[in-house]
Formats: structure tokens, sequence, C-alpha cells
């Protein structure tokens, strides 16, 4: 209860900056959430350097249209939500520009990026299990492990019931068990 009393603070907090101007305000929002988006990112895409493109982009939008993003009930899921839609933006015009060409997409692209791990057999061993989960779940198991987010929260962010939330991390977490 008190972790989620001290984000929607910090939320707060940034939310006026932005809506001020401060200078230190996208800073700020870097500092708080570009970990988080970056590891949903990269489940989305399946590549770091897609992923940060798209966290570049993310605040580059952020950037023009302050006072829209201040304006935002529940930052936190605004982000993830903006930045779900510039994935499957990023997804589309991929998916037109590989039919336009004859070679189809590489292994490489198609493998998603374990999240961070000290030990390398284990990162190893969470990427095949993440690859291994459908879209969606990997998607709410990200929000909510590492984006700490609530069901509430990732219900708006992916714009699905919290009910549907909470059923997609649950059958995410099961087939993460039965692979370890």
């Amino acid at each position: 209860m008190g972790r989620a009393l001290n984000s929607n603070s910090t939320d707060l907090q940034l939310r006026k900056a932005l809506e001020n101007g401060d200078p230190k305000a996208l800073e700020q929002l870097w500092d708080t959430y570009s970990a988080v988006l970056l590891a949903f990112a990269k489940v989305l895409l399946g590549s770091r350097h897609d992923a940060e493109d798209a966290l570049h982009e993310l605040f580059l939008r952020i950037a023009r249209n302050r006072h829209a993003v201040a304006k935002a009930e529940n930052l936190k899921a605004y982000l993830f939500r903006m930045l779900r839609n510039l994935a499957l933006e990023h997804l589309r015009w991929r998916s037109k520009t590989e039919s336009l060409s004859d070679s189809g997409s590489s292994e490489e692209e198609a493998m998603l990026v374990a999240v961070e791990a000290s030990d390398e057999s284990l990162a190893h061993d969470m990427e095949a299990a993440l690859k291994s989960l459908p879209e969606e779940q990997k998607a709410v198991l990200v929000m909510k492990i590492y984006g700490d987010m609530q069901f509430n929260e990732i219900a708006e962010a992916l714009d699905i019931s919290q009910n549907t939330a909470a059923s997609r991390y649950r059958y995410g977490l099961e087939k993460l068990r039965a692979f370890f």
C-alpha cells in the first residue's frame, strides 16, 4: 500500500512538472520509468534495438505534447499505453516492409531479449521461457512484475478488463513454473 501511495505522489509531481514546463520533468520521467518501459518494449518488439527506438520515440512525443501527458489520470498506465501503440505502429510498418522485400525475418529478429539477469544461463532460460508465452501473457507479466503495476493499471494500459489482465498473469505464471 505504501508503495502505491509513493508511486501516486511521484506521478502527481511528474504531471505537475510537465504541466508547468519544468525542464527537468522529462529527465525525471526518464529516470522513473525508462527501465521498465524498455523491458516492456522488448517483450512487444522482440528486439532491444527496436525497443530502444520505440522508447526514444515515446519520449519525443511526450516532449512535444507535455500538456496532454500531464492530464493523464494514471500516468504509468498512460505511458504503457502510448508505448504499446508505438510498438504496434512499428510492427505494422515492419510487416509492410518485410512483405515488400523477398527476405523473411531472421531468427535473431524474432528472438525475445531476456530481462536483465546476472547469471547468463538464467537469462538464457528466462529468454526461452518468455519466448514460449503468448504475447498477451508476456505483456501482462512484464507490466506486473517489472513495472510494479496493479491489474487495474494493466487493464487500462492494454484496454482489457481487470479480470482478463489477472487471468493472463496467472496463466503466464503457470506456464513459466512448468518451464522451470
